[in-house]
């Protein structure tokens, strides 16, 4: 089916199928075994930006600072199709 989301972990060479009962991208990390820097998980303070290397993100919470083109905060965004991050 076409709702089938692969999300890679570039860094860490992992790849899983995205699970949409996951919060978001952030603790989609977690539960694959990655330990991604975060503090607020609110999209308030920075921590978590992640390279994104290809494919893009939805932001549930809108992040409070501007991010630079390709980069995503994990804690407030989901995947919008396949995705490889810098992780």
């Amino acid at each position: 089916s076409s709702d089938l989301i692969i999300v890679r972990f570039a860094a860490s060479g992992k790849e899983a199928l995205w699970d949409a009962r996951a919060d978001s991208l952030l603790s989609f990390a977690e539960d694959q075994g990655l330990t991604p820097d975060f503090s607020c998980r609110a999209g308030i303070c920075g921590t978590c930006v992640t390279r994104i290397l290809s494919g893009s993100v939805a932001y549930f919470e809108e992040p409070l600072d501007e991010l630079a083109e390709g980069e995503a905060l994990l804690c407030c965004s989901k995947p919008v199709g396949p995705i490889v991050l810098d992780l």
